[in-house]
């Protein structure tokens, strides 16, 4: 669902999540702005992308709103942080 979010820089919201090592994005000033896009692109499209929902109900649409909602806010809240991914 993620991947589909395409954001204005060309990266997708799944590139900011999950790969921002790849793409030379290190604190969370970086992606601060990128989240916010891709929440308001979700928020203003919801049956586009509810319809990648699974069907074992994990990683559904209203769950990737919350989780980017939250990171965005954490991201202004604390601008000098690292961004570091496990994968």
């Amino acid at each position: 669902m993620a991947s589909e979010v395409k954001l204005s820089n060309g990266l997708t919201l799944y590139d900011v999540l999950w790969r921002p090592d790849e793409h030379e994005l290190e604190l969370a000033e970086d992606i601060a702005e990128l989240l916010d896009e891709g929440w308001n692109i979700l928020q203003s499209e919801p049956d586009r992308f509810k319809q990648h929902n699974p069907s074992n109900g994990w990683g559904n649409f209203d769950g990737l709103c919350k989780f980017v909602y939250e990171y965005r806010n954490a991201c202004w809240n604390e601008p000098d942080a690292k961004i570091e991914v496990c994968r």
